[in-house]
């Protein structure tokens, strides 16, 4: 199934970042980013290749003989293939910065004990909660992410506590990660 923690069974929840608090931004900027410094370097490497084309980068900045320019340049490692664009392109640097998105780069982390993924999602940034203490009952997410409760529509409960409605037991933020009069 999919959205569930493997180890445990207990479904993911979901909840839109707009529902928490705002500190929690800060949180998510910390997070790690698997594959950011991999996409990187692929930009700059074909940045690299882009320059070539129009002659901004030549044999002199490769250090190489005339007409081994693409071989120098495959061989180089990531970390000087990026000095070398910062030295001819200072922007293309910037450029890349500017134009990550959190829908493309996937962010992972632990906050106050509890597992979590951010991800852009219909345009609104999500948080996924993996794994915790805190766990509640909550109607079923969309199809698009089948299997999750979502945090931000608690499954209704008859007078014994028992779910009167599809419902999912998923994982939940703290009740202080949520915006006040949420």
């Amino acid at each position: 199934m999919f959205n569930r923690n493997r180890e445990t069974g207990v479904s993911y929840g979901v909840i839109a970042c707009a529902s928490l608090d705002d500190w929690i931004y800060d949180e998510i900027d910390q997070m790690d980013c698997p594959g950011e410094q991999e996409a990187y370097a692929e930009f700059m490497r074909e940045r690299a290749v882009e320059l070539r084309g129009t002659g901004e980068l030549t044999f002199n900045d490769l250090d190489c003989p005339d007409g081994e320019e693409d071989l120098a340049l495959a061989e180089l490692s990531d970390q000087d293939v990026c000095d070398l664009i910062d030295s001819v392109d200072p922007d293309a640097s910037q450029a890349f910065w500017d134009g990550i998105e959190l829908g493309v780069h996937r962010r992972f982390g632990t906050i106050d004990g509890v597992r979590v993924s951010v991800a852009e999602l219909g345009g609104a940034l999500n948080l996924w909660v993996e794994d915790g203490p805190h766990m509640g009952w909550y109607r079923p997410c969309s199809p698009c992410i089948p299997g999750a409760g979502d945090l931000d529509s608690p499954a209704p409960l008859n007078d014994e506590g028992e779910c009167e409605e599809p419902a999912v037991l998923c994982y939940d933020v703290p009740l202080e990660w949520r915006k006040k009069g949420g």
